[in-house]
């Protein structure tokens, strides 16, 4: 990691002092909670009571889920960095990404599934450069046939999404909808 990006991400850790962690309960629907925490460089820790919805729900599932756009950045910049590193921070990858991560963003699929083609926007120039360049070069997408479909569907389709396209449900669709139906069916998730 060069050193303007490690500040940036100092900076934001250490201008804020609150975040919201989202954890999944015994019955798969999901529960975020805002809290405060302190850091230690990249080491952020919080506080939770032993007995708390919180505690139980990191001791049943400490899975990490990606929950991001359904864009060529959210799926080879945000999610692939944290599942499998960066090149340009190789010789600390094994301290910074998550193998076990589990992809729970929005997919081209979901933007047909979902009745999110009103909510989307036209793939610009970058999109259609940074997706076909994870087609043509990454070797995490080489290695994940299913994801490298889901990237020509996005191409095909020729738009992208937010999270926040899913608003158009309403405030609490996300929650009480979209994401207890994906967790429901891990199996159908993008490696």
């Amino acid at each position: 990691m060069d050193e303007t990006t490690r500040n940036q991400i100092l900076s934001i850790i250490e201008d804020v002092d609150d975040m919201t962690i989202a954890t999944v309960r015994e019955d798969r629907y999901p529960q975020a909670t805002r809290l405060s925490y302190v850091n230690d460089v990249f080491t952020i820790y919080f506080g939770t009571a032993a007995d708390s919805q919180k505690a139980r729900n990191v001791s049943g599932s400490n899975k990490v889920y990606c929950f991001v756009d359904c864009d060529p950045y959210g799926f080879a910049n945000i999610y692939r960095t944290l599942k499998v590193g960066s090149g340009n921070a190789a010789h600390i990858n094994r301290f910074l990404c998550v193998p076990d991560a589990l992809f729970l963003g929005v997919t081209p699929q979901d933007i047909l599934d979902f009745g999110l083609d009103d909510a989307t926007h036209p793939l610009t120039k970058t999109d259609i450069k940074r997706a076909q360049d994870a087609l043509d070069n990454d070797p995490f997408f080489a290695a994940h046939p299913k994801w490298r479909e889901a990237i020509r569907q996005l191409l095909d389709i020729g738009v992208r999404a937010e999270q926040q396209a899913l608003a158009k449900w309403g405030l609490n669709y996300v929650i009480d909808e979209y994401l207890p139906r994906k967790l429901a069916d891990e199996t159908g998730f993008l490696p």
